[in-house]
């Protein structure tokens, strides 16, 4: 955790501020009403905790934490657009037939 090469991170100053800026934009993002500004918060708030705490990006060749990083989003986007997915398909599977025959005629115009 206490690496001499970066002056900022030999001590536990990044670690208060990283945990103070997620207690704040998570308060902030309970309070926000609309999805697109708690969608930028969370965003906010990964970087500012894959920086603090992970260290992501402060060393001098951080190929290797970037391709984990990397990995690790791909995987997330997976899972969560396959959960979506299959919800979408339920939902509609578990409609009765007169409304998805609505539906279909529907989309047929």
């Amino acid at each position: 955790m206490i690496d001499v090469s970066h002056k900022w991170n030999s001590s536990f100053k990044p670690l208060i501020l990283g945990f103070i800026a997620a207690v704040i934009l998570t308060i902030f993002s309970y309070l926000a009403s609309s999805m697109l500004l708690i969608a930028t918060l969370a965003v906010i708030e990964c970087v500012v905790l894959l920086v603090t705490f992970l260290g992501l990006g402060l060393e001098a060749k951080p190929r290797w934490n970037l391709l984990a990083f990397f990995f690790m989003l791909a995987v997330t986007i997976i899972l969560i657009g396959g959960s979506v997915w299959i919800m979408n398909h339920l939902n509609y599977n578990m409609m009765p037939m007169d409304m998805q025959m609505h539906k279909q005629m529907k989309g047929s115009l």
